[in-house]
């Protein structure tokens, strides 16, 4: 394209694309947080009502044991039962999940059965008649506790699929929106490539002895470009498919292969948190000899692989003739940053928004794999 005009009103779309894509994933990073503070919370207020709970029963067991003042115990019982109606409502209000409200109605319904069970144990107690007061105590008032904990128990679970849910939601609108703007920004780049003009040789005059006119003879050469390759966006949403299928430590170096290759990477390695230090726990396309050596990166280390850890954002190092370049992304927990993805990238590709974009998505999806593994052994470096 040769016009001056189309190609600035090109440029200014794509910049347009661009800080409009910006707003909205500044806006679902926001939505991502505010939702796992809301699980965050969630889950505490249920874990509570779950521990105020076992205290009840135990406050009960109290004041029907024999040998021991009743007082104190009765009045534990009735500041546990004010803090668990509390805890309830809050949960009440909070919950997200389809079955909240028939949850909570359970919880509620066994916490009545158990309020009055120990209205009618109190009573025998008061009459004296400690036996029948502790049948009741041990009896329908235990099982109505455990049947409102076994009920917290399940929203519990469900509230954390709910919540998952909304964070599959978000990943997939973060993806749509970088990966459409990274294909509009290619797109409109590619448009705005100058075509070659065509250049002529120096002219050459030859007189014919025949007719004694002049003859032009002009030649024209193409310059040889071959324009920036855009990272593959299909591929990039089989890898992340495929890395949410991922269920062992043993697969590991091949998808990093994979995501090597789609990165134009020359080398990746996977940093996992242990304590306030970031240790090499994978890599691919080094020497296993030179991972070994590595040591642990503290987190107030000066380098990009630690601030991309402690701010939980993604850091670059520029690379240069004699260097290649590096892209650092944030693993993130429901509730914390678990590591980083640092990968080596070649021909300038930490300056590519489409990128560093992809190597966030491929961040977000080994975090939710990494995380569920309790106890994942070492992996080798791939290659090893």
């Amino acid at each position: 394209m040769r016009s001056r005009v189309a190609r600035l009103t090109i440029a200014a779309l794509i910049l347009a694309v661009g800080a409009g894509a910006a707003i909205q994933v500044t806006f679902l990073q926001d939505q991502w947080r505010r939702l796992t503070d809301a699980q965050h919370a969630n889950l505490l207020q249920i874990s509570r009502f779950d521990t105020l709970a076992g205290d009840l029963a135990a406050a009960q067991a109290g004041y029907v044991a024999p040998g021991q003042p009743n007082a104190p115990w009765v009045e534990r019982a009735a500041s546990l039962t004010d803090e668990l109606t509390a805890t309830l409502s809050s949960i009440h209000t909070a919950a997200r999940s389809v079955d909240a409200p028939a949850r909570v109605q359970t919880i509620s319904e066994a916490m009545a059965q158990a309020a009055a069970a120990d209205a009618s144990a109190r009573a025998h107690i008061e009459r004296d008649e400690d036996l029948i007061a502790a049948d009741i105590v041990f009896g329908e008032g235990r099982d109505a506790i455990a049947a409102a904990r076994a009920e917290a128990s399940a929203l519990a679970a469900e509230e954390n699929a709910s919540f998952d849910a909304e964070r599959t939601r978000i990943q997939q609108q973060l993806l749509i929106i970088a990966g459409g703007a990274a294909a509009f920004a290619a797109v409109g780049l590619l448009v705005m490539i100058p075509l070659p003009r065509q250049r002529p040789e120096p002219l050459a005059v030859a007189v014919s002895e025949s007719t004694g006119s002049s003859t032009l003879k002009l030649s024209l050469t193409t310059p040889d470009r071959a324009p920036a390759q855009a990272i593959d966006l299909a591929k990039a949403a089989e890898l992340c498919t495929a890395l949410s299928r991922l269920d062992s430590a043993a697969a590991l170096p091949g998808m990093l292969a994979r995501v090597s290759a789609l990165l134009d990477a020359s080398g990746l390695i996977v940093w996992m948190a242990a304590g306030n230090e970031l240790i090499a726990a994978t890599s691919h396309g080094y020497d296993p000899r030179v991972i070994s050596r590595l040591g642990a990166i503290a987190r107030e280390a000066d380098n990009a692989t630690a601030d991309a850890w402690r701010t939980g954002e993604v850091k670059t190092v520029a690379g240069d003739p004699m260097a290649n370049g590096a892209i650092v992304a944030p693993m993130f927990a429901p509730d914390t940053c678990i590591g980083v993805l640092a990968a080596e990238v070649r021909h300038g590709r930490e300056q590519d928004a489409s990128t560093r974009a992809v190597t966030m998505m491929v961040a977000a999806q080994l975090a939710t794999v990494l995380g569920g593994w309790p106890a994942a052994p070492p992996v080798r470096a791939a290659g090893a």
